[in-house]
């Protein structure tokens, strides 16, 4: 039992882009954009995951009782967009050290 022979030469690996892009540099305007959009959405959230009552005293007389009620769905809904939002702006830092940093070393 031997070895059966390579007949064919081994390809050469493809060539893979560069990082280098520099119109990475609009997906970081959008993505920035996306972010600011993604903070008003959750504090418009948390704002109708509070709901404040006013109830009047039992006691004749007595200042009324001020509640605060929590809605967990929006206030839940309100931490997710803010998760979002920083995963954007994570994204975008490494959209624009691609776009500018990249470029790549030359030998000297």
């Amino acid at each position: 039992m031997s070895s059966p022979e390579i007949t064919s030469q081994p390809q050469a690996a493809p060539v893979q882009p560069r990082l280098h892009q520099p119109w990475r540099a609009l997906i970081v305007l959008g993505e920035l954009l996306l972010a600011v959009l993604l903070v008003l959405g959750a504090l418009w959230a948390w704002q109708r995951g509070l709901v404040h009552m006013t109830l009047p005293n039992a006691k004749p007389g007595g200042p009324p009782y001020e509640l605060t009620r929590y809605v967990g769905p929006w206030l839940g809904l309100s931490a997710l967009l803010g998760m979002f939002a920083v995963l954007a702006v994570l994204d975008s830092i490494r959209q624009l050290m691609l776009a500018l940093r990249a470029g790549g070393r030359r030998r000297a």
